[in-house]
């Protein structure tokens, strides 16, 4: 197969192999958008109302929080991130030049944990996101649609990765920024600024949950930087994923915690979502399900 050919397949096909010099192709600019769209997630806005729902913080608190736990943990998935177009080959291929041929295994094996909890937890809210949307939909069926359609994504892979989360950017994002703007224009309760309080166990909670959340990403972040030709160096890599993956989650967050103190009398956060944000309720649900797919 040529290495045009191999430039714009369908299907991924090298997997876990090393990608030649001749078959590297994109732009640092695509991390950006990969991993900003990533993240606006409805994971990401559920763990983000945690801050204020279960830690009890008041809103101020929380925001500096989830700002400053995100650009501390989006240090380390740039860095990662940056190794991919200098070493051509996926991140947990790489740990075992830190680790070793059978001390890796260890790290693979916690990977595998992590990003399988990663998976069931996006695909329940998937499953919860289409129930929504289509209520005749039982959410055990409509979490097994969600299962089958993120596999088959998976299955596709990088390329087709890349082309949806460059769309998703301007979608999901746009469709975030409508939903605050309809949020905040809307009567606030009168103590949305003043409920909860401030506590240092409660803070340093939500900042490790939002560094975590970055970090989380890290044994695989060179997966979607490695097509990369060499020679786009490690600073732009390094600084298109850090604003990527720290704008997207950082705005899904805070969109959770204004979601749910929007409307305190609602304990689900999607349902808050979809009641604060009027007639847009009905189209973030449907984006955000195809989003987390």
């Amino acid at each position: 197969m040529t290495s045009s050919a191999n430039k714009t397949e369908l299907i991924e096909s090298k997997s876990i192999d090393y990608v030649p010099e001749n078959e590297r192709h994109g732009k640092p600019r695509d991390l950006f958008t990969l991993w900003f769209c990533t993240n606006i997630a409805p994971l990401a806005i559920f763990v983000g109302a945690t801050s204020t729902q279960v830690y009890n913080l008041n809103i101020i608190s929380a925001i500096i929080a989830i700002i400053c736990g995100h650009l501390f943990g989006g240090l380390f998935l740039a860095l990662t991130s940056a190794q991919g177009p200098q070493v051509g080959i996926p991140q947990m291929v790489q740990s075992r030049a830190q680790f070793g041929r059978y001390g890796s295994l260890l790290v693979i094996i916690f990977t595998a944990v992590i990003y399988l909890g990663f998976f069931i937890s996006n695909i329940i809210l998937s499953g919860k996101a289409l129930h929504i949307v289509a209520p005749k939909i039982e959410i055990h069926f409509a979490t097994i649609i969600g299962a089958i359609s993120a596999t088959f994504i998976g299955v596709v892979g990088y390329n087709f990765i890349h082309k949806i989360n460059k769309i998703g950017s301007w979608v999901m994002g746009g469709a975030l920024l409508s939903g605050f703007i309809y949020m905040l224009s809307q009567p606030l309760p009168s103590d949305f600024w003043y409920k909860g309080s401030f506590s240092l166990v409660g803070w340093f909670a939500v900042f490790s949950i939002s560094a975590v959340w970055q970090i989380s990403f890290s044994p695989y972040t060179s997966d979607y930087s490695r097509y990369l030709p060499k020679d786009v160096g490690i600073a732009k890599p390094f600084w298109y994923t850090y604003f990527g993956a720290c704008g997207g989650t950082i705005l899904a967050f805070l969109f959770g915690v204004f979601a749910v103190n929007s409307a305190p009398h609602v304990q689900e956060s999607m349902e808050a979502v979809k009641l604060v944000t009027g007639f847009l309720g009905p189209i973030l649900m449907i984006l955000f399900l195809i989003n987390i797919i």
